[in-house]
């Protein structure tokens, strides 16, 4: 992990939270975005910018929210990956994100050759970026009939350098089976 999540004195620690893991508090924002779907359909917000403000600010308050709660932190939006943004090559780590634990990876596009190798958790890791869908491109906007079949059955991630805190370029898609997610913090990522 590039930092360690910090206790901030100033805020106090949910009890309610400590036994829920990372993993679950994701994953409830993807059951949450499932069920929710079908009422952006009917208001045309299934894609573009509509669906954005809706699943940023949602994945903001569900996500980096409630770790803010578990953890005792304080969790400002401009230090957190917002969902969906597409890192460049050589864009440097936000102070707050989640990551992406690969433990059983089942690729769904070609992962970058670094990851054909043995891969090398010490010096990269995979930044989540989003769910998507292994049948339907949620960006491009959809048919009311495509987007009723929607399953955000996928994770999007992008490899970084640990060492560099900096994106490498690369992006691909993950089936969620075998994928475990971490709140990753530090005031300073190139304090690791």
């Amino acid at each position: 992990m590039i930092g360690k999540v910090v206790h901030d004195p100033t805020r106090e620690i949910d009890p309610d939270l400590t036994a829920v893991t990372d993993t679950e508090i994701v994953l409830n924002f993807q059951s949450v975005l499932e069920k929710i779907y079908p009422n952006l359909i009917l208001i045309n917000a299934q894609g573009y910018d509509p669906y954005d403000s809706v699943v940023e600010g949602l994945f903001y308050n569900l996500v980096y929210g409630t770790f803010a709660e578990k953890y005792g932190t304080i969790v400002p939006p401009e230090c957190c990956w917002v969902y969906e943004m597409t890192p460049r090559n050589g864009d440097a780590l936000p102070a707050q994100f989640v990551e992406v634990i690969a433990k059983a990876p089942r690729f769904r596009s070609p992962p970058p050759d670094v990851l054909h190798a043995q891969f090398d958790s010490d010096r990269f890791g995979l930044l989540f970026l989003n769910f998507g869908d292994a049948q339907h491109y949620l960006t491009s906007g959809l048919t009311r009939e495509d987007a009723k079949r929607v399953r955000f059955n996928l994770s999007r991630v992008a490899l970084f350098d640990r060492k560099a805190a900096l994106f490498c370029g690369e992006e691909f898609w993950l089936e969620l089976e075998g994928v475990e997610f971490a709140y990753n913090y530090s005031s300073d990522p190139r304090a690791a």
